[in-house]
């Protein structure tokens, strides 16, 4: 790889690249516009060879200076689906310097191997070990939630932020057993950690594909368990060690008391999946209550939604109470059952800014506040949030990002079961109390 080292940022500063030493060797990064950045440090052991499917091994030392100037490759994954593919640009391409017998939850391993490496070394870079904030998106979001419970990763990080990632969605050791059962058949190999490993990271993305075809063509739960409506055959198990107990259950019991929370959904989540490929219009009624049968709403429920969108077509009511199910509702329990026992701050926000993207049927879909989070507005965000976003919600959700990581304060008032104080953004961004009030009581009872 051919590196090319900017003379001057694009204020016409001179470029400066800031030597660290770490506990493994010496690193170079890239000063720009008053920020430090270093990219792709090894924080294990590539996750290939020897390695395959084990817990993280620790990182080899290095000779010399590193250069940390470029992200490391992702891990291997199937592609995105047409329309959410052009949605959700990819930084970096695939390969195996990246982080996967009987051992579960490897992938949190290998975060709690990433947390430990800060530990160990942030201070290096001017940090406080005291002070670390991660936060996820989606099923980064979930991660984190989960990471919240993990005893492991105790006394890693002080505060959390779950961003369209709800109360995590788990597997039993049963569930996980069978498909992981069902993975070996598919790739033709025995079920153990050694023949899986044998196969290619093509072969097991080949069979992952097929695995999730059967899921969706037929999610009997008899085989499926949890997974049939989560539809996530990937997801953490709850083994008795790693992970104990359900995390919603572990964060009632207290057990993510002394880390501050920042919690919060899109609007419209679902419409990421429906919207693109044009399958929201093909969503007939008898999905619609298919779906309210999966998930166990009431028909009280059911008629709650037809009155609240009395124009709405199936497929619109179908991602309404997808939306609620998977998204919304688990995010206000998340934040219930936080607050209820936190000896430190939980917050709660709903970005409501509605895309004009798609004829504005997008609207607030899963992952379009990303770029207003980040500030990263522009071209590369274009697809998700059209070519004029307001800067000033950008501003608004970075500035309240940035100070809850700093301070643990986002600047509007704290959460509680009772008032439910959520700042919604928006174009006014406002604080609202218990926004959800309405859809929760349709959901009371359901889990």
């Amino acid at each position: 790889m051919t590196i090319h080292y900017p003379s001057a940022n694009l204020s016409g500063e001179p470029a400066m690249y800031p030597i660290v030493e770490t506990r493994l060797g010496k690193v170079r990064g890239l000063r720009c516009d008053g920020v430090y950045a270093f990219k792709g440090i090894p924080y294990a052991g590539p996750p290939f060879g020897m390695n395959r499917l084990r817990p993280p091994q620790s990182a080899a030392p290095w000779r010399g200076v590193r250069d940390a100037l470029s992200f490391g490759p992702k891990s291997p994954q199937i592609a995105y689906p047409p329309g959410i593919a052009e949605a959700l640009g990819e930084l970096v391409g695939g390969g195996e310097d990246c982080l996967g017998d009987g051992l579960a939850n490897l992938g949190l391993l290998d975060q709690i191997a990433a947390l430990e490496w800060v530990q160990q070394n942030i201070d290096a870079f001017g940090g406080d070990p005291g002070q670390v904030t991660i936060f996820g998106q989606s099923a980064g979001g979930m991660s984190v939630a989960t990471l919240l419970t993990v005893p492991r990763a105790q006394g890693l990080f002080r505060r959390a932020i779950v961003e369209s990632g709800n109360t995590p969605h788990v597997t039993s050791a049963n569930t996980a057993k069978r498909i992981g059962h069902r993975l070996a058949a598919l790739l033709k190999v025995d079920p153990t950690r050694e023949a899986i490993a044998s196969t290619t990271p093509a072969q097991v993305l080949q069979a992952q594909a097929q695995l999730r075809e059967e899921l969706t063509a037929d999610p009997d739960p008899a085989f499926w368990g949890e997974v049939a409506l989560s539809s996530l055959p990937w997801a953490p198990t709850v083994d008795g060690a790693i992970l104990p107990a359900p995390p919603i259950d572990a964060i009632r019991a207290g057990v993510a008391a002394n880390t501050a929370l920042l919690v919060g959904s899109n609007t419209k989540e679902t419409r990421l999946f429906l919207v693109p490929s044009g399958a929201i219009d093909r969503i007939t009624e008898a999905s619609v209550l298919a779906l309210v049968a999966a998930y166990g709403l009431s028909a009280g429920g059911l008629s709650g939604y037809r009155a609240a969108h009395p124009t709405a077509t199936a497929g619109e009511l179908f991602s309404e109470i997808q939306t609620d199910w998977y998204w919304r509702i688990p995010a206000v329990r998340l934040a219930d059952a936080h607050a209820a026992n936190a000896r430190i701050s939980t917050y709660m926000y709903e970005f409501a800014w509605r895309s004009p993207q798609l004829g504005g049927r997008l609207g607030a879909a899963h992952g379009v506040e990303i770029p207003f989070i980040f500030d990263t507005l522009g071209p590369g965000a274009e697809a998700l949030v059209g070519p004029t976003p307001p800067q000033s919600l950008a501003d608004a959700m970075h500035r309240a990002w940035v100070a809850f990581a700093v301070n643990g304060d986002c600047g509007w008032p704290t959460y509680d079961p009772v008032h439910r104080s959520t700042m919604r953004f928006d174009t006014p961004s406002a604080v609202v109390d218990d926004p959800l009030a309405v859809r929760l009581a349709l959901w009371h009872g359901v889990p």
